[in-house]
């Protein structure tokens, strides 16, 4: 079928009938932060119930497909699949990835997902693909999903109206606090640590026996935050300006134990490093310092200025294993004072 056009069907006499002039900041504020919003609302940003929409609809699917801790591991690449396929239809990766973080126990204070297979032992490893491990809810996930049995929240509908998902889930405990997100995206961002659980129920307790306890009387309760990984937490004074005004920050040190080698040596041995830090992420750094990048024929590299740093250390290896945990050694030259080394090391 061919249509004509005809030019004097155009009234090019509205085009730019009327223009709006409006500051840059109104325009961004009014026109560009809500279109952001509602870009990644679906995508990004963690909900009050303390989950990304991938989570939820993972946890959610799992949940009418009766991947219950009572039942059958269920394949990791059929819980994707049956997500994808009903509720986020952004692709299975992103959807295993989230699987296996919720199913670490080095990710999540509480795991939400039981594994059948290897997710990884330490921070930094890489999942075994979907297809090789199995998956179910663990009890802590079902009192996050329960009392969607009681219409406890309003359901809404999914992508495709077919199928009814929950825009929050009905959570029995502060998912939110204790296992803590990260997110960022067009505009926004959110992040929320991990907290111990026990500090974070005792507290909610306290809320609800006295709901005008102050920040003082809440921090004695629960001090900080409490990571999965460990680590000595630092500049604990601004935790109270980070609580009062949702923002601020702090400083997580590895923790380590200093061991006598023969030849009068040291060896500096870390079995706590801080949230989301891996040893291989470490040792490269350490690495990137020691052997800075030589200048080309122009001069020009990005560490070429730098002068060799930690040269004291004469070796370093990861000694992590599923028994005995995470082990980062690192051993020192003869006659090297361990503090220095320490000291440079917690600087960068």
């Amino acid at each position: 079928m061919t249509i004509k056009h005809k030019p004097e069907d155009d009234d090019f006499g509205k085009i730019a009938n009327e223009i709006v002039e409006s500051p840059m900041d109104n325009f961004l504020h009014n026109n560009y932060l809500p279109y952001a919003y509602y870009v990644i609302r679906n995508r990004a940003l963690v909900g009050l119930d303390g989950l990304k929409p991938v989570q939820r609809r993972t946890l959610y699917s799992m949940w009418i497909n009766k991947n219950l801790p009572t039942a059958n591991y269920t394949k990791a690449a059929k819980v994707a699949s049956n997500t994808m396929g009903d509720f986020h239809p952004h692709g299975d990766q992103s959807i295993s990835a989230s699987l296996a973080r919720m199913a670490q126990d080095f990710s999540m204070r509480i795991p939400l997902i039981d594994n059948g297979g290897s997710v990884g032992y330490f921070t930094g490893d890489t999942p075994s693909a979907p297809r090789y491990w199995e998956a179910r809810l663990t009890k802590a996930a079902v009192e996050l999903l329960t009392e969607l049995n009681e219409n406890a929240l309003p359901m809404g509908r999914n992508y495709t109206d077919q199928l009814p998902e929950p825009a929050l889930l009905p959570v029995r405990w502060p998912n939110i606090l204790i296992n803590g997100t990260e997110g960022i995206a067009v505009g926004y961002a959110s992040k929320c640590f991990p907290h111990n659980p026990t500090e974070v129920m005792n507290a909610a307790i306290a809320l609800v026996k006295d709901p005008n306890l102050t920040i003082d009387e809440l921090l004695k309760i629960m001090p900080g935050p409490d990571f999965p990984t460990g680590g000595e937490l630092l500049e604990v004074e601004n935790m109270r300006e980070n609580y009062l005004n949702g923002n601020g920050g702090f400083t997580v040190r590895a923790r380590y134990r200093l061991i006598k080698l023969p030849r009068n040596r040291t060896q500096i041995l870390f079995y706590e490093l801080p949230y989301q830090v891996s040893v291989k992420s470490v040792m490269a750094e350490i690495n990137k310092i020691k052997a800075p990048e030589k200048k080309d024929a122009k001069g020009k590299a990005g560490n070429a200025s730098k002068a060799p740093d930690f040269t004291e250390i004469a070796e370093m290896k990861e000694l992590s294993d599923y028994t005995e945990g995470l082990k980062f050694s690192i051993v020192l030259k003869t006659g090297t004072n361990p503090d220095l080394v320490l000291e440079k090391l917690f600087s960068k």
